[in-house]
């Protein structure tokens, strides 16, 4: 074939200025098919390649013009280059090929666009002419003139566009096992919040490595809320602009309460599911998770929902109407009293003191944020003040109440469930006697739950969460904005806990053995994840404790060594087909979690988990922060880059293994850091002496 034989194909600017442009792009679509099918003797691009992206030229302009987002059109544009205009034989398959990946995210939203566009374009003729003229234009590169008449031509008739037209928003998948219950009550008052497009968030990352690593000339000088607005927030104007929207685009009866969130980068709105409804165009229904006592109020699965245009670049997406939050998990498994003792004997505040050396160092307590912590409770989960009291009381420790509470603890409730919340207050609180607060989360967005705390005057800077998930639960979106989350907190001086889980290394098949599944956030880069021990004399890994490799989060810089030396030398590393050996690698650290009793609804109930060790763990550091701040040093903030660089919390545990369930050994101990216990069970000497 000659390099002169090019694509039979009627230029696509020529075809969106008909009169009958969807027929004739129909039309097209086909004859450009066929065209690249003639041709596949005569070319190595393998057919479905040149089937999609034919597809892709036919629809794909249409989406585009409509998403005119650089990143789109860059690639749309691309596509042009390598399939419209180039010869056949001087293509590379290579190219084309790579090109197919980098587009396949997008090829889900050029399906959506155009089948609303194609619902729409009676009255959008003219529209198609003008803006797919402008883009032939735009990007045939005759002449420096023509592009800057076509840019001028673009920015009047977007302006135009701005003030009538609406984007679809599409709904990701329902995560499994959600299930759709009836319609919403229309009355029925919803919290919900709309993220934003946060800008600098390349600031945000250097200047979280700036203050949280040790050879840094910034470490410890954290950022101020008044900062994060400031360079990662919208601009007050923009807010008001879309509460101004809310506000006006349906009338009601129902109340709307829309102020900005966060560092500006949220809007956090209460309404009833009648105004969101009429306001998105959207159809809300019940959703509720087996697992949970809890009702959601969210958008019908695959259903889409509208925004004005203007709002595209401010807007990432709307809580009730994108992804469900994905189902949050206590960890913390009730046992009974005094039984199966091959996982540990039954541990009492006094004694953990004792092991983790908390009873010889007393420093100054007091409300200071640095002296303090919290512990973060969601779903349905509280705890009863006396209880506290009396196992504090049976357990000869002092008196030490929760400080404060935000939310509402709902223990006077007939469905309330008191086992985690009664277990993280009453070991947060006996470990270490430092000021507590207890936060009751009335939804299941930990970046709600993370913003909340910052947003907060005078909240802890400790903060121990006894919860997570399955992290493929989570969208990508999900996990990225919460990622952000914590980020923002570590650059403040915030230090977030989350307990790895109680199940293993997990398995994709829930009738066998299969790829390990990490829990989130514990595979978050940008907490501190705590797995759990037990003891027999000697500190061991417990053999039910969450580990493992993240599939969503790349591997971080701070722990190349340890990982890499992990990986290199543990003996009997399960399959390379099991784990993604690149990701993030969890846990960091370990402290007790198993046996335990507490007391919860009036009873003594025995517990353990990995929800046990996390406040634990939490309530030591509240004891490091504290000596700091008497040797007048800042908070540890974002602790792991310190502490995979100093090595050592006081106990290597190199006794156990991991497991995935009923299939066998998982992830070995050893020297240092290892993915069954990470760096080790605390020893405040050590911790003093390496970290004070």
């Amino acid at each position: 074939m000659s390099d002169s034989m090019l694509l039979k194909s009627e230029p696509l600017h020529r075809l969106l200025s008909s009169s009958d442009s969807l027929a004739i792009i129909h039309k097209e679509h086909s004859a450009l098919k066929a065209a690249l099918l003639d041709q596949l003797s005569q070319s190595s691009v393998e057919k479905k390649t040149l089937m999609r992206k034919a597809e892709f030229l036919s629809k794909g302009y249409i989406a585009c013009v409509l998403d005119y987002r650089d990143s789109v059109l860059r690639r749309c544009v691309l596509l042009l280059d390598i399939v419209n205009q180039v010869p056949l034989s001087l293509m590379n398959e290579e190219r084309v090929k790579s090109e197919i990946v980098r587009l396949r995210d997008d090829w889900d939203k050029v399906n959506r666009y155009y089948n609303a566009i194609e619902s729409q374009h009676s009255n959008r003729t003219s529209t198609w002419y003008w803006l797919s003229t402008i883009l032939y234009a735009t990007y045939s590169r005759r002449s420096i003139l023509v592009d800057v008449i076509a840019c001028l031509h673009c920015f009047l008739i977007l302006v135009f566009l701005s003030l009538a037209a609406v984007i679809l928003y599409a709904k990701t998948a329902v995560p499994r096992f959600y299930k759709t219950g009836k319609d919403a009550n229309p009355k029925e008052e919803v919290l919900f919040l709309i993220e934003l497009v946060q800008r600098n968030l390349q600031w945000l990352d250097n200047k979280l490595e700036a203050v949280s690593n040790p050879k840094s000339k910034d470490y410890g000088k954290y950022v101020t809320n008044d900062e994060l607005k400031q360079k990662i927030g919208r601009s007050d104007r923009e807010i008001a602009s879309i509460i101004n929207w809310l506000n006006k685009k349906c009338k009601s009866s129902c109340p709307l309460s829309a102020e900005a969130f966060g560092h500006n980068d949220f809007i956090k709105v209460t309404t009833c599911v009648e105004r969101i409804e009429c306001t998105f165009e959207a159809d809300m229904v019940e959703y509720r998770h087996p697992s949970e006592d809890v009702t959601y109020l969210h958008a019908k699965e695959e259903h889409q929902y509208k925004l004005p245009l203007k709002f595209k670049s401010i807007i990432k997406y709307v809580t009730c109407l994108a992804d469900l939050p994905a189902p949050v998990y206590r960890y913390g498994k009730n046992t009974h009293l005094w039984g199966d003792t091959s996982q540990g004997v039954d541990l009492q505040p006094q004694k953990i003191r004792k092991i983790y050396q908390a009873d010889q160092f007393n420093p100054v307590a007091g409300t200071d944020p640095q002296l303090s912590n919290a512990v973060i409770e969601f779903s349905n989960n509280y705890f009863r003040p006396e209880d506290l009291a009396n196992f504090q009381s049976q357990n000869g420790m002092p008196s030490n109440p929760i400080a404060r509470t935000v939310g509402t603890n709902g223990y006077t409730n007939s469905s309330a469930s008191f086992g985690e919340a009664s277990l993280d207050v009453e070991y947060i609180t006996t470990v270490v006697k430092q000021n507590t607060w207890a936060w009751f989360n009335g939804n299941n967005l930990y970046e709600y739950a993370v913003n909340s705390v910052m947003q907060t005057s005078g909240a802890p800077l400790i903060n121990s969460v006894s919860y997570g998930g399955l992290e493929e639960a989570f969208s990508q979106s999900q996990i990225d904005s919460t990622n952000t989350a914590f980020k923002k907190a570590g650059a403040a001086g915030f230090t977030w806990l989350f307990a790895a889980g109680d199940s293993g290394v997990g398995s994709s098949s829930y009738f066998g053995c299969g790829k390990y599944t990490p829990q989130y956030p514990a595979s978050s880069p940008y907490v501190l994840g705590v797995s759990g021990t037990y003891w027999n004399g000697q500190e061991n890994v417990w053999v039910d404790t969450g580990a493992g490799f993240s599939n969503a989060n790349s591997r971080p810089s701070y722990q190349n060594e340890a990982v890499t030396n992990y990986l290199n030398t543990a003996k009997n590393l399960p399959s390379s087909n099991d784990f993604n050996a690149n990701g993030r690698a969890y846990p960091d650290i370990a402290a007790f979690g198993s046996y335990f009793t507490i007391i919860a609804g009036g009873q003594s109930e025995g517990v353990l988990g990995t929800s046990a060790a996390t406040p634990i763990v939490a309530a030591v550091l509240t004891q490091l922060n504290a000596y700091r701040h008497q040797e007048g040093k800042a908070a540890i903030g974002f602790f792991n880059p310190l502490l995979y660089q100093e090595q050592d919390v006081g106990y290597d545990v190199t006794n156990g293994t991991t497991i995935q369930m009923y299939c066998g050994n998982a992830f070995d101990t050893g020297v240092g850091w290892d993915a069954a216990s990470g760096w080790g069970a605390p020893r405040m000497s050590t911790l003093i002496n390496k970290f004070g």
